[in-house]
């Protein structure tokens, strides 16, 4: 069985020969765009540069989503003594270079836009029906709830003070609310059960829009405490130990392009976060992301995660202990990466220091909504912590539609109707497997 490296090589020794006896199979089209005569079908395959990424219209990269014969070609024909990546690193912007009048405006913009992109994102959630018979006032619709709470992360304030500005909106005639929810509705959504992998789900389908901006880029993998408000002690008369203040522990994996968070799971200030990469990785993927690598920290070295990436397609990047071997014991990424590490360091370590790019989507989450949570019990501290990630995916929409030049709102419209590219029916599917815990949803009434 060929490994990786071996099939990759025997593909490139295939594509110098084919250039060499018909150097007319490769016709330029236009700026990095190119046609490739097939050599098994009497037809040509369209190369062109994708986001960073060479793609082919042949089966074989649909397949595999790595260099394809026709692909090494077009690097061949680009320079015959050594082709460039495949995968062009877009790397961090430098410090201070940020286009300021872009982030100014979508800044100033962000009062505006927030309520309506937020509201078309959650088109998604389906409403709970009111049960036969019920009595009494109508519920307050579940994107209502959802919306406020936004809201109330977003203000940074305590539920009484979010509830008043939105009071003052209503008074002023702007906003979407037309009636103002209790201040206690977040708390109560924040402590239902089906709460959770409903925002897990906002999350991962308010990131979609930027995902042609993702694809052939890089994913950065880390984890983040969020402090609670309440202490917690141990046995502090037997061993005199000082209280301290729980954490939730957040882990998450973003885009490095964009700081977009792609997807989230949540422990207890003791989950460790090696067991959370191959479930958030594979999440990513199964949702239709298409990266080209990933990145961690030490933190996540193991060999299950290197085959678990490379399964997917992904090159893993994560420094070795100073007490790592390099022998495979059924994993040829491990020792091919090891081997990689000791022997060019400064290329691994260039790939490797894309993962600052989580750091800073971290400090962005804490120095704009804060890092203290406010709720009291288990349930609603996740919960408000998803809220977090999600509103700052939505302000990240709203930065980069103004960084980019392209309409936010349609881009979001867009996204809710195109199904993830390996499954036609996999994007409703996806969708309707919110109704188990939206029914899990009891009423909430509408009075102000």
């Amino acid at each position: 069985m060929l490994t990786r490296d071996n099939a990759t090589d025997r593909r490139d020794q295939r594509a110098v020969d084919a250039l060499s006896a018909n150097p007319e199979g490769v016709r330029h089209i236009k700026d990095l765009e190119f046609l490739v005569q097939s050599s098994t079908r009497d037809r040509d395959y369209r190369v062109k540069m994708q986001n960073g990424a060479w793609e082919c219209q042949c089966p074989d990269w649909h397949d595999r989503h790595l260099p394809c014969y026709h692909v090494l070609q077009v690097l061949r024909r680009l320079n015959p003594f050594q082709g460039p990546a495949v995968h062009l690193p877009v790397p961090p912007p430098p410090r201070g270079k940020r286009n300021w009048p872009a982030y100014d405006a979508a800044k100033q913009a962000k009062p505006i836009l927030f309520d309506r992109h937020a509201w078309d994102l959650l088109q998604i959630v389906p409403e709970p029906l009111d049960p036969p018979g019920r009595r009494g006032r109508r519920a307050l619709p579940l994107r209502t709830q959802l919306l406020f709470a936004a809201r109330y992360v977003d203000s940074t304030a305590d539920s009484r003070g979010a509830r008043g500005q939105l009071v003052k909106e209503l008074e002023a005639g702007s906003g979407l609310f037309p009636r103002v929810p209790n201040y206690s509705t977040a708390s109560r959504l924040f402590n239902h059960d089906g709460t959770t992998e409903i925002l897990r789900r906002l999350i991962e389908e308010s990131a979609w829009p930027l995902r042609e901006l993702e694809n052939g880029g890089t994913i950065a993998i880390d984890s983040t405490g969020f402090c609670t408000s309440c202490l917690g002690w141990y046995n502090v008369e037997k061993h005199n130990q000082k209280r301290k203040h729980p954490f939730v522990k957040a882990h998450v994996v973003c885009g490095a392009r964009t700081q977009i968070v792609l997807g989230a799971n949540l422990t207890d200030e003791n989950g460790a976060d090696c067991p959370q990469f191959i479930p958030l990785v594979e999440r990513v993927w199964k949702r239709g992301f298409r990266p080209a690598e990933v990145t961690g920290d030490k933190a996540y070295l193991s060999r299950a995660n290197f085959t678990a990436a490379w399964k997917l397609g992904l090159e893993p990047y994560m420094p070795f202990k100073v007490n790592s071997l390099g022998t495979a014991s059924g994993c040829p990424i491990w020792t091919a990466k090891y081997h990689q590490f000791h022997s060019r360091p400064d290329e691994f370590l260039r790939h490797y220091h894309v993962r600052s790019q989580i750091e800073s989507t971290f400090s962005s989450v804490k120095r704009t909504l804060g890092e203290n949570l406010l709720s009291h019990t288990a349930r609603a501290r996740y919960n408000e912590t998803l809220t977090r990630l999600w509103v700052h995916n939505v302000w990240t929409i709203i930065r980069i539609s103004y960084e980019m030049g392209f309409d936010a709102g349609e881009a979001i419209r867009t996204s809710r109707s195109v199904p993830p590219p390996d499954d036609v029916g996999a994007a409703a599917a996806y969708r309707e497997s919110i109704d188990p815990c939206v029914k899990k949803m009891p009423p909430v009434s509408a009075k102000h």
